[in-house]
């Protein structure tokens, strides 16, 4: 009886310690932009901050940002990161200048971003780019004035941990390797170097001692484009390999082609209408959506749509009303593998009008991080925290149950890590919205969608810059038809003085105010039941 007690209690010590051990699994991951057409998105196991920044150019992610004063443009990957602390690491990529080097600034670098804000959701770690907060993670990579280094990305100070000049030449494209291993319980030794070639030995190798919760979380590419005011360094990356037992895979959490679908009962309210949402394409790229529905124990399609630009979304008419609720999915095939890709949701049954019915209200105004200005000398800050995400706000709707479900806001754009930009409107306002669907695809995929009216969306009213800058008809139709095509010209009415529009000032005051809501940071999401009949 003692030896099975023991054998249970040196068990559960064994479960318990595995918790920060690594399995025995070496995973690894290669990238493939060398199969992708010219395109802005860059991949379904990546996240590109911002989305206007980044493009896949003749095989390769490049940064294009035009302006220094837009410092640390990242890239996250999203299908993996580093989870275990007692786990090995190797990771290397080819970069090398896209932009002609003379001239510009000094500061710029290409790199890593290493754990960045593990205690966070990865989604809400992937938005961190732009400047240095708590939780940002360590910066490692190699800059214009031919610099190895490995610093700290998770305060403002600049501390360096290491920074030597590399000496001897090196190619217009080069590689930079890193390693990381455990050297006790509680450090590692993250080592980084660069070499023309992986076959060759490396021109230069720096190695600093760093507690090993430093170095989980999110895995991301770097192009920092310089100091602000100088000529940008523009960097271009390929051939991304990461392996070891310190990462997890999730090849689940890719995201696109097919980010969210939206849908509502058309005029006749017989029938719905149904808007789905993907990322931006190429121009070689398949343009045919195709929509699937189970009403018995096989798939059926009911309708094939090709894809509008600008917007990039494909629209359903006349869809079945059935008498149950019903699976529905989207179906995208790639040209890249030519494999299916798949975004599903419910359609609901028809209800009858006699009945109560409940509306669920979402309300959104966030932006991502707590951006304040220091006292001292006014210069940005930021907390890297996920009290004003979206994904947040997520969490608490996942076990939602209502008839119809009432948007408003979507667009979001108001100061931050996320400024408005003139000549980036159209991919900085998709950047938004793809954050939006992000969050809340498996929501709105599920429920009917109600609205004010296609023409009242409030979308050109939140910022107060918008005031300043003309927006093109082209660009406010892009809106109309990303956000309202799927909405019938007379959604059912919901009376204006229940929304609520507030800022982060008011966010307080709301709360004490308002019955049955719920607030998230500078959001508020509202759990409001309507009757009708």
């Amino acid at each position: 009886m003692a030896t099975l007690r023991n054998l249970v209690f040196f068990s559960i010590i064994l479960t318990v310690l595995g918790c920060d051990r690594p399995d025995s699994t070496n995973h690894s991951f290669e990238s493939n932009w060398d199969k992708i057409n010219q395109r802005v998105w860059v991949g379904g196991d990546f996240w590109a901050n911002r989305m206007a920044d980044w493009e896949i150019i003749d095989g390769n992610l490049t940064c294009v940002t035009k302006n220094t004063y837009r410092p640390m443009r990242t890239v996250h990957w999203l299908t993996g990161r580093m989870k275990y602390p007692r786990g090995n690491l190797n990771m290397s990529v080819r970069t090398g200048y896209f932009t002609e080097p003379e001239g510009t600034s000094l500061s710029a670098a290409t790199g890593f971003l290493l754990g960045a804000r593990d205690k966070m959701s990865y989604k809400d770690a992937a938005l961190i780019h732009g400047h240095p907060g708590p939780g940002g993670g360590v910066f490692l990579g190699f800059n214009r004035n031919n610099e190895l280094f490995i610093k700290d990305f998770n305060t403002t100070d600049s501390i360096i941990f290491v920074r030597e000049k590399v000496t001897d030449s090196l190619k217009r494209k080069f590689y930079l390797q890193v390693a990381i291993k455990p050297v006790n319980d509680h450090n590692v030794s993250l080592k980084l170097s660069v070499s023309n070639s992986l076959s060759d030995q490396p021109v230069k190798t720096i190695t600093t001692l760093l507690d090993s919760n430093q170095l989980l979380g999110n895995i991301a590419l770097v192009n920092h484009p310089g100091a602000k005011d100088e000529i940008p360094q523009l960097y271009n990356y390929s051939d991304l390999k990461i392996s070891g037992d310190r990462i997890e895979l999730h090849p689940d959490r890719k995201f696109g082609p097919v980010v969210s679908a939206q849908y509502a009962l058309s005029d006749s309210n017989d029938r719905y209408e149904l808007t789905a949402q993907l990322m931006p394409y190429g121009n070689k790229e398949n343009t045919q959506v195709i929509l699937q529905t189970r009403p018995g124990s096989k798939w059926e399609t009911i309708g094939t749509s090709k894809i509008e630009f600008p917007g990039f979304v494909a629209s359903f008419k006349d869809i079945p009303v059935y008498n149950t609720d019903t699976p529905y999915r989207i179906v995208y095939r790639s040209v890249e593998d030519n494999s299916p890709s798949y975004l599903a949701g419910i359609l609901r049954s028809k209800i009858e009008w006699k009945k109560s019915q409940t509306y669920f209200g979402i309300i959104s105004s966030p932006d991502f991080g707590e951006l304040g200005y220091s006292v001292n000398d006014g210069t940005k800050t930021i907390k890297w925290n996920a009290q004003n995400s979206f994904q947040n706000a997520n969490e608490k709707l996942k076990d939602i149950q209502t008839d119809y479900l009432f948007t408003s806001e979507l667009f979001g754009y108001y100061n931050g890590s996320t400024a408005i930009e003139a000549d980036n409107l159209y991919y900085n306002y998709l950047y938004r919205r793809y954050m939006w669907c992000w969050a809340f695809k498996d929501v709105v995929s599920r429920y009917p969608q109600l609205s004010v009216s296609k023409n009242e969306i409030s979308i050109y009213k939140p910022y107060p810059l918008l005031n300043e800058i003309q927006l093109p008809e082209w660009y406010k139709e892009t809106i109309r038809r990303v956000e309202t095509m799927h909405l019938n010209r007379d959604a059912i009415n919901i009376n204006l003085k229940e929304r609520v529009l507030i800022s982060e000032k008011d966010s307080s005051k709301i709360i004490n105010l308002v019955q049955d809501t719920l607030l998230i940071g500078s959001q508020i999401i509202r759990f409001k039941s309507y009757k009708r009949g």
